[in-house]
């Protein structure tokens, strides 16, 4: 029964944090103070596609330099 109860009140104390800090942006919305931007283009269609994405191409696009030097290093490994 006290499991419970406890469960019920942080419940209840969570969903009291959320309304606060739904006021909190609210208010920084209207005050001005708040910058951040709307998604654009793929980022705002696909979650694994914004920074530090998952997707294939963002992958590829962020471990680049990455994988030319494990092909330069696999490369010269066959040469010896």
């Amino acid at each position: 029964m006290l499991t419970f109860v406890c469960s019920d009140a942080i419940m209840y104390l969570q969903g009291k944090e959320s309304e606060v800090n739904k006021m909190a942006l609210d208010k920084a919305i209207m005050s001005g103070k708040e910058h951040r931007k709307i998604y654009r283009g793929s980022k705002s269609i696909d979650r694994t596609c914004r920074n530090h994405g998952s997707c294939d191409w963002c992958r590829e696009n962020r471990q680049y330099k990455n994988l030319k030097k494990l092909q330069k290093t696999l490369d010269m490994m066959k040469e010896v």
